[in-house]
């Protein structure tokens, strides 16, 4: 508080010196006038000239003492800014410039001027994992040589090209070695105690794909795309690779590469919202945004797609939610994840709580007949402080003309997700679709409230 107090003393001082020389610019102009009509007619442009220079060198002294004995504090501050918006420029022209050294693929013409045309594979409705349609799968029914040492030497320079077009490469024997990780397995698995040492593993091979296929028992060396689903089975796209030398192996993934496309649709918003559905509209979007420090360890540990199967099989243990208990002093734990405690702040804390309360969900556009619950709630949770700040964030939260609650959302996931994957953490986050009720899903069987009993009756749990 005291730093922001001397920083607008300091202000108000610059612009304070800014009027004044205002001001003194105004007086000395109308002295400038009178002096001139004061001075002899021969050589009176010249004295002119001469009171000009003189006039603005006098002016440019009063600035800089103004500025450097008045306000040094605001000076340091703008010189302060300028070099810290310079270097976040530079921060960023450099993270560009180290993405685009990064080696990269390129295709042959040759290999793209070749037209592919894809077959299409389904998987059986009990495929174990979720679909992703940005990954590009390496599956091989046998172990090919020269397939295998192309993809170990190029793998680095093709995963990159297509990271440029969204999508990625996932060569199973690299995955089994990025999803063995203690990290990543206690992000994974976040009851267990073990480490990767301790639990018996099973390599993840094509053939554990290919037990799931419709139809057909393997498939030869070739690529694997999701495409959708077709009734209740899995549809992917496949592209046989048939290599007898290695240029035959260039000339085949040149073509696939040059032709890989996303195909998904395209979105567009039909005009613009009415006031009461602006936070419904912003929640796809803007209740999914994490801090970047979050972010980045989500974006190192989460497994998706393929990676989701892979980790399950060669851990071979099950994912399993914890019970949740809101402690007397309301504090968030999750006992059956090694007793890992979820921080909130109050605000996204009270409403985290109010939607624990609502099982059935909460339209955005009704949240206003919720604002004494959630007052209640915030008020018994947050330490005193200005009632009419509380008051105020009350009044923000339960608008849905703006933003606020998808922030407190926002929040509410990136402390579920900062600890463990996605595939559990929906579970205890808000979540739902445009135009729909937005709830927890956690079953309520599992939530201990150890508050007194006027709370845990607020809170909706007996």
């Amino acid at each position: 508080m005291s730093t922001l107090l001397i920083i607008i003393v300091a202000y108000s001082i610059l612009s304070f010196s800014e009027m004044a020389f205002k001001e003194a610019r105004r007086m000395y102009g109308e002295l400038f006038e009178e002096l001139i009509d004061a001075l002899p007619k021969k050589n009176k442009n010249r004295w002119s000239d001469y009171f000009y220079l003189f006039l603005i060198f006098f002016t440019v002294i009063l600035l800089a003492v103004l500025t450097f004995i008045i306000s040094p504090f605001g000076l340091i501050m703008r010189v302060y800014n300028f070099f810290k918006h310079m270097n976040k420029k530079n921060e960023d022209k450099n993270n560009r410039k180290q993405k685009d050294d990064l080696p990269c693929y390129k295709p042959s013409s040759e290999g793209a001027s070749i037209q592919i045309k894809p077959q299409f594979i389904l998987f059986g409705p009990n495929l174990p994992f979720t679909p992703d349609k940005r990954q590009i799968i390496y599956i091989e029914d046998v172990y090919h040589e020269l397939l295998n040492g192309f993809l170990i030497e190029e793998f680095e320079p093709i995963n990159n090209y297509l990271t440029k077009r969204n999508f990625s490469l996932e060569y199973l024997p690299y995955i089994n070695k990025r999803v063995s990780t203690n990290h990543c397995v206690q992000y994974f698995f976040p009851h267990t105690q073990l480490q990767t040492e301790q639990i018996s593993t099973t390599e993840f091979t094509s053939q554990n794909l290919f037990n799931f296929l419709s139809g057909r028992d393997s498939l030869p060396p070739g690529f694997l795309r999701y495409r959708g689903m077709e009734g209740e089975l899995y549809k992917f796209s496949y592209f046989e690779i048939d290599a007898k030398t290695k240029e035959d192996v260039i000339k085949q993934f040149d073509s696939y590469l040059y032709n890989v496309r996303d195909t998904g649709g395209q979105y567009f918003s039909l005009g613009t919202p009415e006031p009461e559905d602006v936070a419904d509209f912003s929640f796809p979007y803007e209740a999914i945004k994490i801090v970047d420090e979050i972010k980045a360890k989500v974006e190192a540990l989460r497994v998706l797609g393929i990676s989701e199967m892979a980790i399950k099989t060669i851990f071979n243990i099950e994912q399993r939610l914890s019970k949740m208990v809101i402690t007397k002093d309301y504090r968030i734990l999750l006992p059956d994840y090694n007793h890992l405690e979820i921080f909130l702040t109050p605000l996204p804390k009270a409403v985290f709580i109010l939607f624990l309360r609502h099982p059935e969900g909460i339209l955005f556009k009704n949240l206003s007949d919720y604002k004494e619950e959630l007052k209640n709630i915030y008020f018994t949770i947050s330490p005193k402080t200005n009632i009419e700040d509380l008051n105020k964030s009350i009044e923000d939260v339960t608008d849905p003309s703006k933003n606020s609650i998808n922030e407190k959302c926002s929040r509410i996931r990136e402390a579920f997700l900062k600890e463990f994957d996605e595939s559990l953490s929906q579970n205890y986050f808000i979540t739902g679709e445009k135009a729909d009720y937005k709830k927890i899903k956690l079953d309520r069987a599992l939530v201990i409230f150890e508050t007194n009993d006027w709370f845990a009756s607020l809170a909706g749990i007996e």
